[in-house]
């Protein structure tokens, strides 16, 4: 059976084409995320529409069931993303499997870089939930500091580290 995935993105320069390379892993294991790994495998590529925002979301369709996949992006001014994970929900048909999920709430400031979310990275979880707000940005109205929260909190080694390793409910 098939299966879709919503891919989210923010692109800094909505002038640019993106395209996503998909690379399905072997069984139910992740794949190996060093870029040499991938220049032996086929890549589908995915051309996706980044909305005048630099905004995108895009269903990814025809996936297979319970599958992982490996997806990066690539820019057409040269510029690729870091490779990130995900699988897909098993079917019906597929049988019941255990599902190992890992949540977090709001992301205060004395935790940073926040290496717990690097040891849950480490744990391949199927999904990861961001339960209540990321960040505590309404401290001032003025939006580059609002801003300034957003990429502290997405910068940091365990943030980057789990977007890598899973999906994301928020």
């Amino acid at each position: 059976s098939t299966d879709s995935a919503l891919v989210s993105a923010w692109v800094t320069d909505p002038g640019l084409s993106i395209t996503a390379q998909l690379v399905r892993g072997t069984g139910k294991d992740w794949v190996n995320d060093t870029a040499t790994g991938y220049a032996a495998r086929a890549a589908e590529d995915v051309t996706l529409s980044v909305n005048s925002n630099g905004r995108v979301h895009q269903y990814l369709t025809g996936l297979l069931s319970d599958t992982v996949y490996n997806i990066w992006v690539l820019a057409s001014n040269g510029s690729r993303s870091e490779v990130s994970r995900f699988r897909t929900a098993t079917s019906y048909a597929a049988g019941i499997r255990n599902v190992t999920i890992g949540a977090t709430s709001a992301f205060g400031l004395s935790a940073y870089p926040y290496t717990s979310l690097s040891c849950a990275a480490a744990k391949k979880l199927d999904m990861f939930m961001l339960l209540g707000d990321l960040v505590y940005a309404n401290t001032s109205d003025d939006l580059s500091t609002r801003m300034d929260s957003y990429n502290r909190l997405l910068s940091s080694e365990g943030f980057r580290n789990l977007t890598k390793s899973t999906s994301f409910i928020a």
